[in-house]
């Protein structure tokens, strides 16, 4: 390499930068090539469809971050600092009490409760910049949501997140609002934070859904194992009334009939939809959005099936792309697979072999 390029650092990352996109798509086109024309043809359609969604979704973009502001009382900072250490002296899943707060926003005052949040170390280790689940109080909405949750942009990989959910909104999934905004917590700037929507009756309905409930196996008894998980309606408590409550038991049993092995696939969830949600993670190897932890699904009242809703899709950017293909053919023949084992068992060979 000249000499004169060692003086140009930049240059430097930029050939770098290119030189392994080249080589990623030349890799990528022979590993399509290599798969079933069903399967081949469903990944190259939402390929085609990246770099328009990312070209328009970054025109998009606000020139200037806007700014939330959140203020706690003194009182309230120690209650989530105790539990914040109780968290980190613990390695079992902690549950996390609200505790009242008020947000400015775009000249708005907005009263909330909020809580810590999070599984991971990242979200609650450091003094600051810690995660919160937000709920408004009040019947107010902020960016037409009433329930999200706040994180740093690189708990979830910056934009990897966003173009993750820009994807799934393309292909016709339920999708959350997934933003940034830079957070001041009582004064103190603590950076750029991803908004992220939380799974309610605004969701659904801002997709022109009917309603219906949003449900997900809870890991929270069985410590991440699948065998000890419960199927769980989201704001139970508002499906208790006579008119809903049947909704909610019918979509909380065919979860949990798959779960037990007692139905198939095909009985339970709306199988292209699904397809197409594992082709996408394989693309953008999201693959953690997969797993039967962080999936969430609404009930369909129409077609009486579970449709996915991408959740916490975080590209492991250490591992790199295409690292784990979990439409590969071990994940249908592989008990030790798990999850993915029982949805491939008795549909992979049909909608891709």
């Amino acid at each position: 390499m000249p000499a004169r390029l060692y003086r140009h650092p930049l240059l430097l990352v930029v050939l770098s930068v290119l030189a392994t996109l080249l080589l990623c798509g030349v890799v990528g086109l022979v590993w399509l090539k290599e798969q079933s024309p069903t399967r081949y043809e469903a990944l190259l359609r939402a390929a085609r469809q990246a770099p328009r969604v990312l070209k328009r979704s970054l025109r998009a973009l606000p020139t200037e971050v806007p700014v939330l502001q959140l203020h706690i009382k003194h009182l309230h900072i120690q209650d989530l600092e105790y539990q914040r250490q109780l968290a980190l002296q613990s390695r079992h899943h902690q549950a996390f009490e609200y505790v009242p707060a008020q947000f400015n926003w775009k000249g708005q005052r907005l009263k909330a409760k909020i809580r810590l949040k999070g599984d991971r170390l990242i979200h609650f280790q450091g003094e600051d910049q810690w995660s919160f689940r937000v709920h408004l109080r009040d019947g107010q909405l902020l960016a037409g949501m009433r329930s999200f949750s706040l994180h740093k942009s690189g708990a979830r990989n910056h934009l990897y997140e966003w173009v993750f959910h820009e994807m799934l909104s393309r292909e016709g999934f339920i999708a959350l609002k997934y933003e940034f905004l830079r957070l001041y917590v009582n004064g103190v700037d603590w950076g750029i934070y991803a908004l992220e929507e939380h799974f309610d009756k605004l969701l659904v309905e801002r997709y022109g859904y009917r309603e219906g409930p949003i449900v997900r196996l809870d890991e929270s008894l069985g410590e991440s194992d699948l065998h000890k998980s419960v199927a769980r309606p989201f704001k139970a408590a508002k499906w208790t009334t006579a008119d809903k409550l049947p909704l909610v038991q019918q979509a909380v049993d065919l979860l949990e009939g798959f779960r037990r092995g007692h139905l198939k696939v095909s009985e339970v969830f709306d199988t292209e939809k699904m397809a197409t949600f594992f082709a996408l993670n394989d693309l953008m190897g999201t693959h953690h959005a997969s797993v039967w932890k962080s999936l969430r699904f609404y009930y369909n009242p129409i077609t009486s099936r579970l449709e996915p809703i991408g959740f916490d899709g975080h590209l492991d950017t250490h591992k790199g792309l295409g690292n784990r293909m979990f439409l590969a053919a071990e994940a249908s023949t592989s008990e030790q697979t798990g999850w993915w084992y029982k949805l491939f068992d008795d549909w992979f060979h049909l909608l891709f072999a």
